[in-house]
């Protein structure tokens, strides 16, 4: 089993310190990343699959697809775009990029708990996309109170764990519409 080098042990502390405390964020917090970014990946993603979530990267599925010109290129007949045609086409979208997660659209979420000497706990949290030979790429999130803070975060950067994916709402599909 890996476990945390002691040299990153008092980095450890900090960001607990930082998360529950209000204390500074350590300046070497990197070191911390970096080594769970490569040694220690195993405790982030573990080989069995069992944390892995994925999710829809709403602003760039939105960006490349929901259009109208892009809904029409879909058609095989021409048809007259409605809201209801455009949240069809825009579930059906959403179904597919799940379907083939991979990249930009569909990074995997993982993150780590910590406990630091007094048991205290915080999140590290990580988005991954997969970009093609070059494979997985991890983007560190940030540090949070807790698992569901980390996904609240995600949220709020609209980003949508595949388990919710039948909560988005038809207004704000609408909203992220290129007309």
């Amino acid at each position: 089993m890996v476990s945390l080098p002691t040299e990153l042990i008092a980095i450890q502390d900090q960001i607990i310190d930082h998360i529950h405390k209000s204390a500074p964020a350590p300046e070497n917090l990197s070191k911390l990343i970096k080594w769970y970014e490569t040694d220690g990946w195993d405790l982030v993603a573990p080989a069995n699959g069992d944390m892995e979530q994925v999710a829809l990267n709403l602003d760039y599925i939105a960006h490349y697809k929901f259009s109208d010109s892009e809904l029409i290129e879909s058609q095989e007949s021409e048809i007259a775009v409605t809201d209801a045609i455009r949240v069809e086409y825009a579930r059906d979208v959403l179904t597919n990029a799940l379907n083939e997660y991979d990249g930009c659209d569909c990074p995997s979420v993982y993150f780590v708990e910590v406990t630091g000497i007094d048991r205290k706990t915080c999140v590290l949290g990580w988005l991954v996309e997969i970009h093609g030979q070059a494979g997985p790429v991890p983007e560190f999130c940030g540090t949070f109170v807790n698992e569901e803070s980390f996904y609240q975060h995600l949220s709020a950067m609209n980003f949508i764990l595949e388990k919710n994916i039948e909560e988005i709402s038809d207004t704000k599909i609408l909203e992220l519409w290129q007309r």
